[in-house]
């Protein structure tokens, strides 16, 4: 086989300061992953919250020390090598666990509770991502491990392993899209790996492509090579030598085979995603199983279920509502979902206008519901004193005269009586 001698690996002890600074501060986050379970017990308080909260610090530091040293470890082979074990490690082994946690922990799509946090992966289809993602992180140490050609077969299985890793981590981040704001919380961090996993997956791929590219181009040069030789010894008169021993101190060239080439794993691709798709469908008895983790949720860019309604929420108008009854003049009890409410005139005219704007605007009606529970329902938690709804309900009075003027303006039949059936 033609090998093709790469640029030295130095050691990372050799290497320069930047290189082993981000190195080892990759380290360091990894060893930080467990850092939530570590203050789990502050929350218990007492004598055992202080102790499972020493135990856990005392883990967290050995799980930081066990990353360093794995990372110097793996640096006597070389520096390249040990970035990407310990960045492998971090952002394809550790975040993804602790994502899969976050994912349990956050709320399906039949709760209808208020302000829910709802899960980008349905759960257990979730589960079914799991082999996909094994077979392309074993590539991918693989490939760290061995840069050199693993032979046609390896290399085509190895590629298209690659590659499976590419579509599953693209199709991730268009899934996680919406979430990408919440990495301002440190414990979101998990959002983040299909944005630098996909790069992990595709440099690995055309790595190794660029690689058995030069020793196609080493072999073909070392065949011309030949060929010219022996058209020079035929034009000479003498016989072609096909086979000659080696000069004691001349290198031996291997010419076993032709080099492999990685683009054999599109070939394989297609088949590592239809069994992906068909184990998926036998263990979840559904043809979509393969990629019903991402349908079946709600709120995010591949999802086909509906958001539930919200359950107790309430909003400005009703908060209004719950003021000194000598301002705020409640007119009747109402029902909304089921549970009753104070009504009043103010509560009425808004729904009413609500009402008017789906009628009439829907897209713009839902643009406005959308806005509006984004702004308000945050600001209406805080409102829980009476004299806070009294100052709601008189700051609210000039929203009144618009939805007043708006109903006698648009409503093409008599405006009182959208008002009157609200809440009822």
């Amino acid at each position: 086989m033609i090998s093709v001698t790469s640029p030295p690996d130095a050691p990372l002890a050799e290497s320069p300061l930047h290189t082993r600074a981000l190195t080892y501060l990759f380290a360091v986050a990894l060893g930080l992953t467990p850092a939530p379970f570590a203050f789990v017990g502050a929350g218990l308080g007492g004598m055992l919250g202080a102790f499972l909260s020493v135990l856990g610090l005392l883990a967290l530091a050995a799980s930081v020390v066990g990353a360093v040293t794995f990372t110097r470890r793996a640096g006597r082979r070389g520096a390249r090598y040990a970035r990407q074990l310990v960045v492998g490690a971090l952002f394809l082994v550790a975040l993804p666990v602790f994502g899969l946690l976050l994912n349990a922990a956050a709320d399906p799509c039949t709760t209808n509770q208020c302000d829910p946090n709802f899960r980008p992966l349905s759960s257990p289809e979730v589960y079914g991502l799991i082999p996909l993602h094994v077979v392309s992180v074993v590539a991918y140490f693989i490939h760290a491990r061995r840069s050199e050609s693993l032979g046609p077969r390896a290399e085509a299985v190895v590629g298209a392993a690659l590659l499976a890793g590419v579509v599953l981590q693209l199709v991730l981040a268009v899934q996680f899209a919406p979430a990408v704001p919440l990495i301002i919380f440190v414990i979101t961090a998990p959002v983040l790996t299909p944005y630098v996993s996909v790069f992990l997956f595709a440099s690995a791929f055309l790595g190794r492509l660029r690689a058995r590219g030069e020793e196609t181009a080493a072999a073909i040069a070392a065949r011309s090579a030949r060929e010219a030789e022996e058209a020079a010894r035929i034009a000479a008169g003498q016989a072609p030598v096909y086979r000659r021993p080696a000069e004691p101190d001349a290198p031996v060239e291997g010419v076993a085979h032709e080099p492999s080439n990685p683009l054999h794993g599109l070939l394989g691709l297609p088949v590592l995603l239809g069994a992906h798709a068909v184990l998926n469908a036998a263990i979840f008895a559904s043809p979509t199983g393969g990629v019903d983790t991402f349908l079946h949720t709600c709120g995010y860019p591949l999802s086909q279920l509906a958001k539930p309604p919200p359950r107790d929420c309430h909003y400005l108008c009703t908060v209004a509502a719950q003021g000194s009854p000598g301002l705020v003049r409640p007119l009747r009890w109402g029902v909304r979902r089921g549970r009753p409410i104070v009504v009043n005139r103010q509560l009425a005219l808004a729904n009413a206008f609500e009402d008017l704007l789906h009628e009439r605007w829907p897209a713009f009606g839902r643009f406005a519901r959308r806005v509006y529970d984004a702004l308000a329902f945050p600001l209406s938690q805080h409102l829980t004193r009476r004299w806070m709804a009294n100052a709601l309900y008189l700051a609210m009075k000039p929203a009144e005269l618009v939805f007043v003027v708006a109903l006698l303006l648009f409503d093409p039949r008599d405006p009182e009586e959208r008002v009157e059936r609200m809440y009822r």
